[in-house]
């Protein structure tokens, strides 16, 4: 069984950050593969481009890197993408059963996840893995989401 993480996003545009976490994390924390996740209508965003664009700008973005891979799961199901739905699907189309599977995460995201659509399930169905990005303040984070998330070890 391969190393896999999941990576979900809007990426609208995705730019440089996005690769460069995405390849530490792999090389630092040895994942075999970066699964980016497009988003087809995140839950909290609004004025996005076109779905087909952003597809187009992820494919270009991550050609040529052999530990980077796409998957359009959230734009087959179409509606709002859920992460709960996320790695629920994913897990089944990959016949992964109880494998562990890694859902990454940067340190903005990190601070409103208690709020997510079941956040808890989320917990308990994958391994969340948070990118710090600098000025990061865990404070206002609930205890709970702290101890059952693991922050990936970027140099």
């Amino acid at each position: 069984m391969k190393k896999v993480c999941l990576f979900g996003g809007t990426f609208d545009p995705p730019h440089i950050g996005h690769l460069l976490v995405a390849q530490t994390v792999a090389e630092v924390e040895d994942f075999e593969k970066i699964i980016f996740v497009l988003a087809n209508q995140p839950p909290f965003k609004d004025n996005i481009s076109k779905v087909e664009r952003r597809l187009s700008m992820l494919k270009m973005a991550v050609s040529g890197n052999p530990n980077f891979d796409i998957s359009e799961i959230d734009l087959e199901r179409g509606g709002i993408s859920f992460t709960i739905d996320t790695i629920k699907d994913y897990k089944k189309t990959e016949n992964l059963g109880e494998n562990k599977i890694y859902y990454l995460i940067g340190s903005d995201s990190l601070m409103s996840f208690h709020k997510w659509e079941h956040a808890e399930e989320i917990l308990k169905e994958c391994q969340v893995l948070v990118a710090i990005r600098p000025g990061f303040r865990p404070s206002s984070i609930p205890r709970w989401v702290l101890k059952q998330i693991q922050f990936a070890n970027i140099p």
